[in-house]
């Protein structure tokens, strides 16, 4: 998971900014491990919360997929 958080003190919409930093960090990623492996992908980018500004607050539901467990041999 990559997850980005901005904050600003003036009435305007940060949005933008924190989508373009975790997008940019993925991309950074990609460009550190594609000689691994160039077949990956990076999905699901999306903007989660937001307080303030002008629309106030705004709270994403997020629907949580259990993960499935994995056995490790010792």
């Amino acid at each position: 998971m990559c997850q980005s958080s901005c904050e600003c003190f003036a009435q305007t919409g940060l949005e933008m900014e924190a989508l373009s930093a975790v997008s940019i960090a993925l991309l950074t990623i990609y460009d550190m491990v594609k000689a691994v492996d160039r077949t990956m992908d990076f999905s699901n980018i999306h903007f989660v919360e937001k307080s303030g500004g002008r629309s106030g607050l705004y709270k994403r539901e997020v629907k949580v997929k259990p993960k499935k467990a994995v056995k490790t041999k010792k």
